[in-house]
């Protein structure tokens, strides 16, 4: 008991000489979920619409419904968060806009929503579910349609690239 007392005591001078203060950080993460495969790359049709249709701002097409799906996710994830990231629409930036190339349709843009259409995701926004934790997957469920800005949409192509960047805790 001495012993350990006299050489905490004597701690103190021996570390006021020259010593160099060790600094240590860093973070933890969870390992990520997978995103399954039949949502990577996935592409929401909405087919042939008519411009006649789209002549009202507000117009909209028929909704679609989809769903990004994860899974593998590690014991002890307990929610996943999908994170919209798109060109905004020039006119609505609640929207995203058409980015076609060539002979692209004016005045029309994309809404995402979740399915029961109560909340709307526009660039920036995010969206968080829980994981299954017997199974180790989560759905987003969404729903995009395409909509009149303006009115008088023009007949054209309609594409647009909406990147999701997915977290986890």
């Amino acid at each position: 008991m001495k012993k350990v007392l006299w050489l905490v005591l004597l701690l103190p001078v021996f570390s006021s000489w020259g010593g160099i203060p060790l600094n240590v950080k860093g973070n933890i993460y969870f390992l990520p979920c997978d995103v399954s495969t039949d949502t990577q790359y996935q592409e929401v049709k909405f087919g042939t619409l008519l411009n006649v249709d789209m002549q009202t701002a507000g117009n909209a097409s028929e909704w679609e419904t989809f769903i990004l799906n994860i899974e593998n996710c590690p014991a002890g994830t307990t929610k996943a968060t999908v994170k919209f990231v798109g060109v905004t629409d020039g006119d609505d930036a609640a929207h995203f806009a058409n980015m076609a190339a060539s002979d692209a349709a004016q005045n029309i843009a994309l809404q995402i929503t979740n399915t029961d259409h109560s909340t709307t995701y526009k660039n920036q926004d995010q969206m968080t579910i829980a994981i299954n934790s017997s199974t180790g997957k989560g759905e987003f469920p969404l729903a995009a349609r395409l909509y009149s800005t303006q009115g008088g949409v023009t007949v054209g192509k309609f594409e647009s690239v909406v990147q999701m960047t997915f977290t986890y805790q």
